[in-house]
């Protein structure tokens, strides 16, 4: 009885056995590749498709980027004050300029300045 039945379980694990074996080699022989290639086909589309999409939004960044710039340059221009008080302010800077280096030649030079 156990002659019988070990026959029986040693055929069934060797018909799995082959099996398993046939049907490894039909996979490897005939679908791997044509899997690998579909594989590869849709990593490259969604690899374009994620550049496209990239593109767009750093785009749309650079536009929102470009017209903030745009506005806050002419906000501070609109901030400049009037060119009267830019005009005196400037002339306010060379007076002081010129103080000083007079001031500084007098030092070297050892002449006193009358006021």
């Amino acid at each position: 009885m156990w002659t019988q039945a070990s026959m029986i379980l040693i055929g069934a694990v060797l018909s799995s056995a082959l099996t398993l074996g046939v049907a490894y080699y039909f996979f490897e022989r005939h679908y791997k590749k044509r899997l690998e290639k579909e594989l590869d086909e849709k990593a490259d589309e969604y690899q374009e498709r994620f550049q496209e999409v990239l593109d767009a939004e750093v785009q749309k960044v650079g536009t929102v980027i470009e017209t903030k710039v745009r506005k806050g340059v002419l906000d501070a221009v609109a901030s400049i004050p009037s060119s009267e008080v830019i005009q005196d302010t400037t002339q306010s800077v060379v007076q002081t300029g010129v103080d000083l280096v007079e001031a500084g030649l007098e030092t070297f030079l050892g002449t006193k300045r009358k006021r």
